[in-house]
């Protein structure tokens, strides 16, 4: 059983840009990640331990800032696979903590609730300003009817003057979208 720690005293690390220098790195490249430790927290080391081919490593953390009533850690990993998993852990006497996206534990835990730092190119710009829909033509089958049911002017696909045809991966057609207004789906 683990003991509880209070928030307010404890490290903190997360996956967003002040605390990770690249989230969408290469494969050889290396990543900043900092740590924020408050000063009522107290050990004598602090370590990251990343998996390299499915091997743990520890790097030390080195001390970068003291701002306020906190101090700043940082070390630096080259990235060797494509997902990249890490923890910190904080060694003192009598403690040896885990920090992890979880949280803070006095005990080794699963690898399953690691930071993450995956490998693959950042998502473009544009797609945080757009909306995606998601269309089922399997429900348009089931509708009995092929356009789609309890709309106005669409309850027969076949009268619907603006209708759109579906089709699967393989081509062949799926359903059929029968569309009010501008064809467009509005």
């Amino acid at each position: 059983m683990s003991k509880k720690i209070a928030v307010q005293s404890v490290p903190h690390h997360d996956g967003s840009e002040l605390y990770v220098s690249n989230a969408a790195p290469k494969i050889g490249d290396s990543v900043t990640l900092k740590v924020r430790v408050p000063l009522n927290y107290l050990f004598q080391e602090a370590y990251v331990r990343v998996y390299e081919d499915a091997e743990p490593r520890t790097y030390p953390l080195k001390l970068v800032e003291v701002r306020g009533q906190e101090r700043w850690y940082r070390v630096s990993i080259k990235i060797h696979n494509i997902h990249t998993i890490y923890r910190f852990v904080f060694v003192g006497e009598g403690k040896y903590e885990w920090l992890n996206a979880y949280g803070l534990t006095d005990h080794d835990v699963h690898s399953n609730n690691d930071f993450r730092i995956v490998a693959i190119p950042a998502n473009p710009k544009w797609i945080h300003s757009s909306v995606f829909y998601q269309i089922f033509p399997d429900r348009f089958a089931r509708s009995g009817k092929g356009g789609i049911s309890g709309l106005s002017g669409c309850d027969d696909a076949t009268s619907c003057s603006n209708s759109m045809e579906l089709a699967d991966d393989d081509g062949a057609d799926s359903g059929v979208i029968c569309c009010q207004g501008d064809g467009k789906g509005t």
